[in-house]
């Protein structure tokens, strides 16, 4: 049951997945790596929470600098990754939907 429930989630949603503004490499990797429906939550929070940690690494780097620019672009990649968050109760919502 757990695969079909899956399947069921990539055919509803998987376009809109990148509609709603998922990196479509994003989404391809997970239809590639995720198998059962149980792994659908895991993946999606592993993956914000890396997102999360590059753009954190990336303010702290930036943070030293004179380079305004560049810390700005870091913090509002820092503010897209937060924003991911909301995604991933998005695609939780969706799958739990379908």
């Amino acid at each position: 049951m757990s695969r079909e429930i899956l399947d069921s989630v990539w055919s509803a949603s998987g376009i809109r997945l990148i509609g709603d503004g998922v990196p479509a490499g994003d989404v391809m990797a997970a239809q590639a790596s995720l198998t059962h429906w149980n792994e659908w939550f895991p993946y999606w929070t592993g993956l914000g929470d890396t997102y999360e940690r590059l753009a954190r690494e990336a303010v702290a780097h930036g943070e030293p600098t004179d380079f305004l620019t560049s810390q700005g672009d870091a913090l509002c990649d820092l503010a897209e990754v937060a924003g991911a968050r909301d995604q991933v109760e998005l695609l939780l919502h969706l799958g739990l939907a379908a």
